[in-house]
C-alpha cells in the first residue's frame, strides 16, 4: 500500500511547449536517453503558440513559481494541472501565490480521493456517494472536530466546485450525474456609499454554512481579516522594544505602518527613488502614489495615495543615503537596487507583482519573497522582547493588526475634532475612508462602531469593578463586626 500523499511542488520556471516538426520555426531538439528497457527517443518542441498569429508576446505561457499537483504515486494529476494552466491563461496579471493555494487545495482533494480509493470522475446515482458530496462531508467533520477552520473548508470545497465546472464546460471528462444541485438566492450587501443593495447569486448544496455569531463588543475589527487594534500601552511597549533591538529597517517598516496604515506588500515594495527629493520644511506631509505603474503593490491593484508625515519622510530619505542602505544595494547590484528595503543579502523582503510578472528563465527560487523576513523578526525577536516586560506576558500581534491600529488612532483623532466642533461625523468618516483606502464606507463604519463600543466596554468594566469593590468593602465591614 502506498503511504505517500498527493502534494504540490513549485517549479522555479515553467514554459509551455508543443511538439513540432524539425523544420518548423523555433524547433528545439529533445532527446530521451536510452534505458535498460527502452530505446533512445528524439522529438522536437517549440514554445506553445508560435504557429499562431494571436500569440504575440514572447513571454506568453511562461511562468515563474508554477505549481504542479502530484498524485500519491508522484505522477502529475493531468486534469488538475490543466485546470490551473487554464485559469492562468485567463489572468492578465496572475498572482502566483493564489494559484499555489488552488493547487494545494486540489492536492488535498486528490489526497482524500486516493486515501478512500475514489475515482474523481465516477458519479453514481446515489448523491451522497458522489466524490464532491463525500469530500464536502469529510471537511464538515474536520471542522466539527476542530481540526480545520471553517474558512479553509469553504475555500477547499469552492475550489473543487470550480474545478468540476471547468471539467464540464471544457468536456474534459464525461460525468453521468451532476456533482451538485444548484439553487438561486439573494444576498444583501452595503455598497461603497453605505446603501443596501440586493444581488442575485447562485449557490450549491455543497456549501458549508454555519450560523454567524458576531460579537458587537469584540476586540477585533473585520477589515480584510480579523484585526486587533493595539492598545496605547502596547504601542508604547512595541516601540520601546524596537528601539532596544536597534534594527533600522524593521523600525522604519513599523513606523510606516503606524503612520500611513499601508499593508505589508505596499511598504516592502516602496522604491528608494520615491524618497530622493528634499522637501520644504514647511510641508506637513508628502503624498506618494502607489499601485499599478508605480512598481508598488496594493490590494487588488488599486491606484491609491498614501500620506507620509514630513518627519517620517525625512527619516526615510536619510536612511536611503546611509552606508547601511548603500551596502545592501551594492550586494543587490542593479536587479533590486530601487527597493527601499533590502535584506543584508541584497534581496527584497517582498517581490513586487511587477517583478514576478517578468518571466525569468534563470530563476532558481521555488517561493517568491512575501514578507516572511518581517514576520520572523516579529515572532522570534520583537514579540518575545515585549513579553519580557512587566504586564505584557500575553502580548501578541500580527503585522496587519497595525493597519487596524492606524485606523482606530485616526478615528479617535477625528472624533476629538468633532467633539471640539472643528469637524462633523460625515467629514470624519470620509477622512478615515480616504486615508484607509476603503472602497466601501461600511468598512470605515466598523472603526467608528469599534470606537463607540470600546467606550461602552471600558465604562461597563469600570462600573463592574466599582460594584465589586463596594461589595468587598461591605463584606469586610461584616467580618470586622464578627471579630
Amino acid at each position: 500500500m502506498n503511504n505517500k500523499k498527493a502534494r504540490t511542488i513549485v517549479l522555479p520556471s515553467f514554459s509551455l511547449t508543443e511538439t513540432c516538426n524539425e523544420e518548423e520555426d523555433g524547433a528545439i531538439k529533445v532527446v530521451i536517453p536510452q534505458t535498460i528497457v527502452t530505446n533512445s527517443q528524439t522529438y522536437f518542441t517549440r514554445n506553445f503558440g508560435m504557429g499562431s498569429r494571436s500569440v504575440l508576446d514572447s513571454n506568453a505561457y511562461k511562468y515563474n513559481f508554477f505549481p504542479i499537483v502530484l498524485c500519491n504515486d508522484g505522477s502529475p494529476w493531468k486534469e488538475a494541472n490543466l485546470f490551473i494552466l487554464s485559469k492562468l491563461e485567463g489572468s492578465i496579471n496572475p498572482t502566483m501565490t493564489t494559484f499555489q493555494s488552488i493547487a494545494a487545495d486540489l492536492a488535498d482533494y486528490r489526497s482524500y480521493l486516493d486515501q478512500e480509493e475514489i475515482d474523481p470522475f465516477n458519479f453514481p446515482n446515489r448523491k451522497l456517494l458522489r466524490p464532491t458530496y463525500r469530500y464536502r462531508n469529510f471537511n464538515v467533520l474536520k471542522v466539527q472536530a476542530g481540526e480545520l477552520s471553517l474558512n479553509t473548508a469553504k475555500r477547499r470545497v469552492g475550489v473543487v466546485i470550480s474545478f468540476y465546472n471547468w471539467i464540464i464546460n471544457e468536456s474534459i471528462a464525461e460525468i453521468e450525474n451532476s456533482p451538485w444541485t444548484e439553487k438561486n438566492g439573494h444576498i444583501s450587501i452595503k455598497n461603497r456609499h453605505g446603501a443596501i443593495v440586493c444581488n442575485k447569486l447562485k449557490s450549491t448544496d455543497l456549501s458549508i454554512r454555519t450560523p454567524k455569531s458576531e460579537n458587537p463588543y469584540s476586540e477585533t475589527i473585520q477589515d480584510s481579516g480579523e484585526l486587533r487594534p493595539l492598545k496605547h500601552s502596547e504601542q508604547v511597549a512595541l516601540f520601546e522594544a524596537l528601539g532596544e533591538l536597534n534594527n533600522i529597517e524593521m523600525t522604519l517598516i513599523h513606523l510606516i505602518a503606524f503612520y500611513t496604515g499601508a499593508r505589508i506588500q505596499t511598504i516592502l515594495t516602496l522604491k528608494t527613488s520615491m524618497f530622493q527629493k528634499p522637501i520644504d520644511s514647511n510641508t506637513k506631509e508628502v503624498r506618494l502614489k502607489i499601485g499599478p505603474s508605480t512598481g508598488v503593490d496594493t490590494k487588488n491593484d488599486k491606484l491609491m495615495t498614501i500620506f507620509f508625515p514630513i518627519q517620517l519622510y525625512e527619516k526615510i530619505r536619510i536612511y536611503t543615503l546611509c552606508n547601511r542602505s548603500h551596502n545592501r544595494k551594492i550586494i543587490a547590484k542593479d536587479k533590486h537596487s530601487d527597493y527601499l528595503f533590502l535584506t543584508n543579502r541584497g534581496t527584497p523582503y517582498y517581490d513586487s507583482k511587477e517583478e514576478i510578472s517578468n518571466f525569468n528563465q534563470d530563476n532558481t527560487k521555488r517561493r517568491a519573497n512575501n514578507g516572511q523576513g518581517v514576520r520572523q523578526f516579529i515572532a522570534n525577536k520583537l514579540t518575545p522582547l515585549v513579553r519580557s516586560k512587566a504586564n505584557f506576558k500575553d502580548f501578541h500581534y500580527k503585522f496587519h493588526d497595525i493597519r487596524a491600529t492606524y485606523g482606530l488612532n485616526l478615528t479617535e483623532a477625528q472624533i476629538n475634532l468633532v467633539k471640539k466642533g472643528q469637524s462633523n461625523l460625515h467629514k470624519a468618516r470620509e477622512f478615515v475612508r480616504s486615508r484607509m483606502g476603503h472602497t466601501s464606507a461600511s468598512t470605515t463604519d466598523l472603526y467608528l462602531q469599534y470606537h463607540d463600543n470600546l467606550k461602552l466596554i471600558r465604562k461597563a468594566q469600570f462600573d463592574y469593578e466599582e460594584h465589586i469593590t463596594y461589595l468587598l468593602e461591605k463584606l469586610l465591614e461584616k467580618e470586622n463586626e464578627l471579630y
